[in-house]
């Protein structure tokens, strides 16, 4: 049996997110509605990273400005029209810089802890309701969800520590694990 696009539970309210155009979509373009609801999934994911990408480089440069006047510095002050370059600069700068691994490491755990970090500091928020009709994962134990995955933080760091292949890194690594269970 063909499922229309309105009898599918993909369309419901908490995923629902643009009002029916989903709907209009599979209706018209006979895709699976699967492909729709993935494809609308990754424009409100990028619609919501632009908007977060915004207020961040907003918030950046006023806190450049206010600590550049508390400090005098020049840079965030003249640099460009009112310093907005200093920060383009160092974000180029960021890009260029080489990502250091120590001889004795573990390449890829060394490498692969701050993804895991970033995953477990990022995935929760799939749970978190933004809105009645705006939410990404409508789950009954959306607690459990958010706890699991951000142990993962734990293991990045704890990963981070071991893949360095020193002690005092691991040490400290051990030592930020505790520190995140404990708060």
């Amino acid at each position: 049996m063909i499922e229309t696009a309105t009898q599918s539970p993909l369309f419901t309210p908490p995923l629902n997110i643009f009002g029916g155009l989903l709907e209009r979509i599979v209706e018209q373009t006979h895709l699976p509605a699967w492909v729709v609801v993935a494809g609308g999934i990754l424009v409100a994911s990028a619609v919501i990273l632009g908007v977060i990408s915004l207020a961040a480089m907003i918030l950046i440069y006023a806190e450049r400005k206010v600590a550049g006047h508390i400090q005098s510095r020049l840079g965030p002050m003249r640099v460009g029209w009112h310093g907005i370059l200093q920060s383009i600069a160092d974000g180029l700068k960021l890009l260029v810089k080489e990502d250091v691994v120590p001889a004795n490491a573990h390449r890829f755990l060394f490498s692969f802890a701050p993804a895991l970090v970033l995953v477990g500091a990022l995935v929760p928020f799939a749970a978190v309701p933004f809105a009645d009709i705006f939410v990404v994962a409508n789950m009954d134990a959306a607690l459990f969800f958010v706890l699991a995955f951000a142990a993962l933080e734990v293991i990045g760091v704890i990963m981070a520590g071991w893949a360095s292949n020193s002690k005092w890194s691991l040490y400290g690594g051990m030592r930020l694990a505790a520190q995140m269970m404990s708060y």
